[in-house]
C-alpha cells in the first residue's frame, strides 16, 4: 500500500489483504520456481481481481517460458463457484483448496468417506475421493492436528472460565467461542456435541483438482498444494524482512524500481537459506546478517600504503565461515598494489 496518492494507472483502491482499506495499494505477483527461487515479479492495479491477476500472469509465463500447460494451484481463500467457472471458462487446470465451511453439503461425506490414508512422509497422509464428478484429495498433517486440537482446548477452558464468572456477553459476539455455545434464554453452556462433531476435521483439509489421475496423481496433487508455503513465505518476507510496504514514491518507474529492488533481495534471502541448509547450518539467516551488520571497516593509510582495519569476526556470522571450512578474512589487510 501507498503513504500518499500513489502513481496514476499503479495506485487504487481495492481489497486490502494488508488490512488497509483506507490506503490505495498496488497488486504484485510473484513467479516462483518448484526450487522454491523466485523468477520474475509482475505488477498490476491495485484494484485488480485475483481471477483476473491470474489469468494475466498465466498467460505472461507461457509466453516468456514457452509453456504449454500451467496449472493453477490456490489456497482456499480464491476458492469460490464462480471463480473456478472463470477458470473452466478460460481452460485452466487447477489445484484448489476447498473451504469446507462454505461446502456442507459435501463437508460430512468427504471427511469421512470410507477408504485407506496413503503416507508422503511419516505426519502427512492423503486419500483419493471421487465424489459427483468431482476428484477430491483428502489431506492430513499431523502437525496441523495437534494444533487445532491445542487450539480448541484453550477456547474451552477460556470458555469454562468466562462461564464460571457469569461472563458470556462478550463470547457471545465472538465467532470462535460461539460455535462451541449451546445458548439459551439467559444462559449458556459449552455445546458436547459440537466439540466431537468438530475433532473429525482436526489436521484434515480437502483439495479439489481438475487434473485427470493420468495426468497427476492424487500425491502430486497434495505436494503441488504443500509448496504454496514457498510462496506464502516469500509474500510474508517481502512484506515484513524485506520492509517493501508501505510504499512512498509517486512515480510508476520509481515504484517498480523500489519493488523490483526488494525481488531482488527476496532470491538473495532465500540464496542464502538454501546455502545455509546445504551446509547443515540450523541458525536464521536474519541472526546471520545482524552479526554481519555489526562488521565495520577503516579505511587510513600509513606510510604511503592504504589498510582496511576490520573489527573482530564473532558470533554466528564467525560460526557460518568455520562450518563451510572458509577462513575468515585477516583483520589488517593491505589494499595497495
Amino acid at each position: 500500500y501507498f503513504e500518499g496518492q500513489g502513481p496514476e494507472g499503479l495506485a487504487a483502491f481495492g481489497h486490502s489483504k494488508d488490512h488497509r482499506p483506507d490506503r490505495v495499494q498496488v497488486v504484485v505477483g510473484v513467479v516462483m520456481s518448484r526450487a522454491g527461487y523466485p523468477i520474475s515479479c509482475q505488477f498490476f492495479e491495485g484494484n485488480t481481481a485475483d481471477v483476473t491477476t491470474i489469468r494475466r500472469i498465466i498467460d505472461m509465463v507461457k509466453r516468456r517460458f514457452e509453456l504449454k500447460r500451467v496449472v493453477l494451484v490456490a489456497d482456499r481463500g480464491m476458492v469460490s463457484v464462480d471463480n473456478l467457472i472463470e477458470l473452466e471458462k478460460a481452460g485452466l487446470d487447477y489445484i484448489v483448496g476447498i473451504p469446507l465451511r462454505r461446502y456442507a453439503d459435501v463437508k460430512e461425506i468427504l471427511v469421512t468417506y470410507p477408504g485407506w490414508f496413503q503416507a508422503i512422509s511419516p505426519n502427512f497422509w492423503f486419500k483419493e475421493v471421487f465424489l459427483n464428478d468431482c476428484r477430491y484429495v483428502l489431506c492430513y498433517n499431523e502437525d496441523q492436528a495437534k494444533k487445532d486440537r491445542a487450539d480448541r482446548e484453550a477456547i474451552v477452558a477460556k470458555l469454562k472460565e468466562s462461564l464460571k464468572n457469569g461472563g458470556i456477553k462478550p463470547l457471545i459476539g465472538n465467532k470462535g467461542y460461539r460455535k462451541y455455545l449451546d445458548v439459551e434464554t439467559g444462559s449458556a453452556k459449552i455445546d458436547r456435541k459440537k466439540l466431537k462433531e468438530e475433532e473429525k476435521f482436526d489436521g484434515k483439509y480437502v483439495l479439489l483438482s481438475s487434473l485427470s489421475a493420468e495426468v497427476c496423481s492424487a500425491e502430486e496433487v497434495a505436494i503441488s498444494y504443500k509448496r504454496l508455503w514457498q510462496v506464502e513465505n516469500a509474500h510474508r518476507d517481502l512484506k515484513s524482512a524485506l520492509e517493501m510496504r508501505p510504499v512512498f514514491h509517486q512515480r510508476c518507474d520509481r515504484v517498480q524500481g523500489h519493488i523490483f529492488c526488494n525481488f531482488l533481495s527476496l532470491y538473495l534471502k532465500i540464496a542464502l537459506t538454501k546455502e545455509l541448509v546445504k551446509a547443515g547450518i540450523k541458525m536464521p539467516w536474519q541472526t546471520i546478517l545482524d552479526d554481519l551488520e555489526a562488521l565495520k571497516a577503516v579505511h587510513f593509510e600509513i606510510s604511503g600504503k592504504e589498510y582496511l582495519l576490520r573489527t573482530e569476526f564473532s558470533g554466528c556470522a564467525y560460526d557460518v565461515f568455520k562450518a563451510s571450512g572458509v577462513k575468515p578474512p585477516k583483520t589488517l589487510q593491505c589494499i595497495s598494489t
